[in-house]
């Protein structure tokens, strides 16, 4: 019997083939899952980058608003003024050059210009005596143009000098608040973009601003590379048409540190893969994918607390952690600062529109008056330059009014206002305020009554800011009050509390605007203009009625006019904070 062929063996390069074969493929796989990995981690820098130069975008639009409110402000206070309107109406090259070309450049304003209402040009106000810069910004016929169709405008203009930003606002009449008559004239103001100012803006917004002259502005460009983040603004002349480019370049090193931090990575795990063929996938799932799906969603969540862990770690993705948790901290540092600075910015900017609005007026009677008197202290009347003698005081009285009512309310604020109490006696407190409103009351033909419930008990006040606080509220009820009208105090007991009601026959304000007449600078919008008033009057009563433990609110009467009623309790404490009346009572109409 024949022997039995050997069975043959499988041939080894098959085998090694497949080896080869499946290490191939299972390195092709983790290259390409590296692949993968890397892009996600570079989509996730990307938007870290995308929000950065969105926010940049965001702050150096936000800067230009805060650096052009001045002179928008200044734009559209000098055009409400009536003296300005009469100046259009007729110029008067001397109050041109006291009030334009002595004062713009406090206001930050390099030239500016006047035009009638027929747009034809008849001042020009050029601090510096630039000739480069006193012709007008735009041809006469494009200006009329545009500013027929609307008159208050922003825009800029390419010059010899450099690029001038400029305001435009139509001259109205102050009781013109809705600019609704035709204008009287029209208002230019001008401010040249000097390489100081451009630096000064690098300064504020960091890192570097220039300002390119190009017909048209180039994409806003970031580089997640290199950390180099520029944005561009179009500066747009009055056709719409870009004249300028101010470009913002600014570093975010967060993005090289994590870019740098993945090539890391990214070799790493490439090595480890050659080495440690049989636990790759157990070390990718542990080393890169739970920390990406961590970075992920402290991304999407905009929250780092689930970084925290991730944190501790000393590899590369704990690095990333870090710079993830400090990119969040310095974003919300700089909304922080964006909003702090919004805020004080908006409330700087109201407090000086009110109180530059409220000096200006008496100064303005002073310093004119003052100048008549001088100008004509030779050839006027003494009965004449007693008229102008009348008017400082006037003027004089009003603005020492309106310190000392900025003073009361600066120590109420500041919890520092001492109040002198003693046993007072309502009906004594009315009359004699009564008393020092007599001529008042007569010069308009009012009828005042003072009804008091008789054994009502006194309180314990101070008599002087009791006496105030009748004087504000009689006067302001005076004033809205037309001739011949009536008014009437009652006081009465109501509760634990004394109660006292000053009506009036007026026309009575809106019932919208009960609350917010007891805000500073604040009238009633039914009110007429020539009424006067500072607009601290009742602010400064209900911070007397607070201190002393009460409340003041504001009512309609039902047959018209205006209730103002405030409460004194018996036995009030001796400091109370100052704080606005409960909700459920209403506060009342603006003192003069």
């Amino acid at each position: 019997m024949s022997p039995r062929p050997a069975a043959a063996k499988p041939p080894e390069s098959g085998v090694r083939g497949r080896m080869i074969l499946l290490l191939g493929i299972t390195l092709i796989a983790v290259t390409v899952a590296f692949y993968v990995v890397q892009r996600s981690l570079n989509s996730q820098v990307d938007l870290l980058v995308r929000e950065r130069v969105s926010e940049n975008d965001r702050v150096l639009r936000r800067v230009l608003e805060l650096r052009a409110d001045g002179v928008s402000v200044h734009a559209d206070d000098y055009t409400r003024w009536d003296d300005f309107v009469a100046f259009a109406r007729k110029p008067d090259p001397k109050w041109g050059q006291l009030y334009l070309t002595e004062n713009i450049g406090t206001f930050g304003v390099d030239i500016a210009w006047v035009l009638d209402d027929r747009f034809q040009l008849i001042y020009t106000a050029n601090p510096g005596g630039d000739e480069m810069l006193a012709p007008l910004p735009v041809p006469l016929p494009n200006l009329a143009d545009a500013l027929g169709r609307s008159p208050v405008r922003h825009f800029y203009v390419g010059t010899r000098k450099g690029v001038l930003e400029v305001w435009t606002s139509s001259i109205q009449p102050s009781s013109d608040l809705k600019r609704t008559v035709a204008p009287a004239g029209y208002y230019l103001a001008g401010r040249l973009w000097t390489g100081d100012r451009v630096a000064e803006l690098s300064t504020l917004l960091g890192g570097t601003a220039s300002l390119l002259k190009v017909n048209a502005p180039p994409a806003p460009v970031d580089a997640a590379e290199t950390g180099q983040i520029s944005t561009s603004l179009p500066l747009e002349d009055i056709g719409g048409s870009p004249v300028a480019v101010l470009v913002h370049t600014t570093n975010f090193p967060v993005a090289p540190r994590v870019h740098a931090a993945l090539r890391v990575v990214m070799y790493l795990l490439m090595g480890l893969s050659l080495v440690l063929f049989l636990g790759v996938s157990l070390s990718l799932t542990r080393w890169v994918a739970q920390p990406l799906a961590l970075i992920t969603e402290s991304l999407r969540s905009e929250n780092p607390s689930p970084l925290y862990r991730l944190m501790a770690r000393h590899d590369e993705f704990g690095h990333l952690a870090r710079l993830v948790r400090d990119f969040f901290a310095q974003r919300e540092s700089l909304i922080e600062a964006r909003r702090a600075a919004e805020a004080a910015a908006s409330s700087k900017e109201q407090f000086l529109a009110n109180i530059s609005h409220e000096i200006r007026t008496p100064m303005h009677g002073i310093i004119s008056y003052s100048r008549f008197g001088v100008e004509e202290a030779e050839t006027a009347e003494r009965a004449e330059l007693l008229d102008y003698f009348r008017e400082i005081s006037g003027c004089g009285t009003s603005l020492l009014t309106l310190v000392d009512e900025l003073l009361d309310l600066a120590k109420y604020d500041a919890g520092r206002m001492q109040l002198d109490r003693v046993q007072l006696s309502l009906d004594e407190a009315a009359k004699g305020a009564a008393s020092e409103l007599g001529a008042l009351l007569a010069e308009r033909g009012l009828v005042l009554s003072i009804e008091v419930e008789p054994g009502l008990a006194p309180v314990m006040a101070d008599r002087m800011k009791v006496r105030q606080l009748f004087r504000n509220l009689m006067s302001n009820a005076a004033k809205f009050t037309p001739a011949g009208g009536r008014l009437t105090i009652t006081a009465n007991k109501a509760g634990d509390a004394a109660r006292v009601t000053v009506s009036d026959s007026g026309v009575g304000i809106p019932q919208e605007e009960l609350e917010s007449v007891f805000d500073r600078f604040s009238q009633a919008s039914n009110s007429k203009s020539n009424t006067g008033g500072t607009g601290l009057g009742l602010p400064l009563c209900r911070e007397i009625v607070v201190s002393h433990g009460g409340r003041i609110w504001a009512e309609r009467g039902a047959q018209g006019g205006t209730r103002m009623i405030f409460e004194i309790p018996y036995g009030a404490p001796e400091a109370v904070a100052s704080t606005p009346p409960l909700s459920d009572e209403k506060p009342g109409r603006e003192a003069a």
